[in-house]
């Protein structure tokens, strides 16, 4: 379950928020991981060659949890809208939304990814990444959901990145980001997590 919409935001605004988050004064706080995990719970990744965790920068958009709204939010909130008049699905809470940017760090994007991890561990809740701009370092999702736990995890499909493209999941779905290439100076994405009034699927 996942679908996957490009260019439904106007051209001029992903042009505008690709701009935005690239300004330089813009504020970004530094995070040790991507997964959120602890070091003694990285242990299963020790011996898959396939897996590594990377440090990223952080930009917190909305945290009603923590009564943190940026200025951002309102240059992102349309997102919603459009993703609305594609849909149908309108918006009932929204847990958080926050931005990534990642670095490269040497390792192969089309072999190599981070921790696997969930958004959110309800089975009403949606994840969105929005892509900023053209990049490197896919999004892999996983089969397994919070219930199936991490054994054998499967992927089910693999994202790239693309300006405008949004991508919609479960949020108790496993998945992974990964690095950017040397190619590519930083890989940036507004991740959204909320739950509609009614199920997209």
């Amino acid at each position: 379950m996942y679908k996957v919409f490009d260019d439904v935001l106007p051209t001029s605004m992903q042009e505008h928020l690709e701009l935005t988050f690239k300004d330089p004064n813009m504020v970004w706080m530094w995070q040790d991981n991507t997964s959120g995990f602890q070091d003694w719970e990285l242990a299963f990744i020790a011996d898959n060659p396939e897996i590594k965790e990377s440090p990223q920068f952080v930009h917190t958009v909305l945290d009603p949890t923590k009564q943190i709204t940026c200025y951002t939010w309102e240059m992102v909130k349309p997102i919603f809208y459009f993703l609305e008049k594609e849909t149908g699905m309108q918006i009932k809470t929204i847990e958080r939304v926050k931005s990534n940017l990642m670095m490269a760090d040497g390792s192969d994007p089309t072999k190599v990814y981070n921790p696997p991890h969930i958004d959110s561990p309800h089975d009403e809740s949606l994840s969105m990444i929005y892509y900023l701009h053209d990049c490197d370092g896919a999004t892999r999702l996983f089969k397994n959901s919070l219930r199936q736990g991490m054994g054998n995890l499967e992927v089910e499909t693999t994202v790239e990145p693309k300006r405008g493209r949004m991508f919609v999941f479960p949020s108790n779905r496993f998945h992974a980001s990964s690095n950017p290439s040397s190619a590519n100076p930083r890989r940036m994405i507004v991740n959204f997590v909320f739950t509609p009034q009614k199920p997209l699927w």
